[in-house]
Parts: structure tokens; sequence; C-alpha cells
């Protein structure tokens, strides 16, 4: 009996000690796991400032670098984690002139969990940022001399449009001239022929008889 009760309490020990073990590495796993960083930008140009963020051990201290593509460190610093594990560094620093252009890196490690993560950036070089400019300035110089190609084509097409006008107008005028010299000649035509419907009328006597008639029809109403 007494073996069985010693062996019972060795056997609930281990099984304790266990227990507290895989709580343990859960609890390691989950910091681990909560360790993140990230960049401001993905590219950056001279003259940039560069800002990182993240997700750590709550309330405990990083450590951030940043390291150019020759391996050379640019800067270090230490950053406190609020309540909810995330730090914030901004503009921890400005890229200049004499930077060299290519793939950087930034590397956050955290004591507490013992876990470091990286992150990389491209930083660009200024002549390749110039070339970029030329290039777009090319393309504005060309959209510039389409716009003044179509912008003439549109004028040559104002220009024709005003010459038909013209010339429909002129057309139109030309029209009414003879329109107005057509109605003019069949009213003096119009004339002619009665003056001398009037002195056929008046040779033949016809006139008279009419106005003959006329008067005795009035005389003996």
């Amino acid at each position: 009996m007494r073996f069985t009760s010693k062996s019972s309490g060795w056997t609930a020990s281990l099984f304790m000690l266990a227990t507290l073990i895989m709580l343990l590495g859960t609890l390691t796993v989950a910091s681990a796991g909560s360790l993140s960083v990230q960049t401001n930008k993905n590219t950056y140009n001279i003259g940039d400032p560069v800002s990182i963020s993240g997700t750590a051990t709550p309330n405990a201290s990083v450590y951030v670098k940043i390291i150019d593509p020759s391996g050379v460190l640019k800067v270090e610093r230490e950053l406190q984690t609020g309540s909810q594990g995330a730090y914030l560094a901004e503009g921890i620093y400005l890229l200049k002139v004499a930077d060299e252009p290519g793939l950087w890196k930034t590397n956050v490690h955290d004591p507490s969990s013992n876990e470091t993560v990286e992150k990389t950036f491209e930083v660009v070089a200024i002549w390749e940022r110039l070339g970029n400019l030329e290039n777009q300035i090319a393309s504005l110089q060309n959209q510039t001399q389409r716009l003044e190609e179509e912008v003439e084509t549109l004028k040559t097409s104002v220009e024709n449009l005003l010459s038909s006008l013209s010339s429909m107008e002129a057309a139109l005028s030309t029209t009414t001239y003879i329109a107005y010299g057509a109605i003019a000649a069949s009213a003096a035509f119009a004339v002619i022929s009665l003056a001398a419907l009037m002195e056929y009328f008046r040779k033949r006597g016809i006139y008279r008889r009419i106005v003959g008639k006329t008067e005795k029809a009035k005389t003996r109403r």
C-alpha cells in the first residue's frame, strides 16, 4: 500500500510538471507569434523619413536596427511597447544623399520572447529618381504634342465648317436674287400683257361697248 501511494504521488508530480512545461511552451509560442514589424513605405527616395511600427511583448522593451545593403548599421534604438504590445518609431531615420541605394532591412529583437524579425525595403538612387522624372517629363511632352495636333485638327475642321457655311450663304443669296428676279419679271410681264390686252380692246371698240353697257345698267337702276 505504501509503494502504491508513493507511486501515485510521483505520478501526480510528473503530470503537474509536464502540464507546467506545456503551458510555458504555449506562452512562449504566443509571445513569438505576436512579434511583428512593418515600415511606412516599401520604396523610399532620398530625403524620405523611415518609420517603423509593429507589435511585441506588452509593456516591454524591443530593440530596432536599420541596416543598409552593405551591412552598415545606420541606427539602433530601444523602444517601449504599450499595454497592447504596440510600438512605433516615427521618422527613426532620414535617408541622405550619400546613403547607398538598394535593399535595406530593419531588424527588431524582443528580449522577452528572445525572438527577432526582419523586413526589407528599397531605397531608390537619386539618379534613378532623376531618370524617372526625365521619363515623366518626356511623357508629358508627348502628351502635349498630341494635344497640340488634336487642337490643330479641330481648328482645321472648324475652318472647313465656316467655309462650308459661307458657301451655303452665298448660294442661298444667289438663289434669293434669282427668285426675286423671276418674280419681278413675272410681274412686268403681267403688266405688259394687261396693257396690251387693254390696247387691243380699245382698238376693237370692245372697251367702249363694255363701258357703255355698264353705264346703261347704272341708268336703269
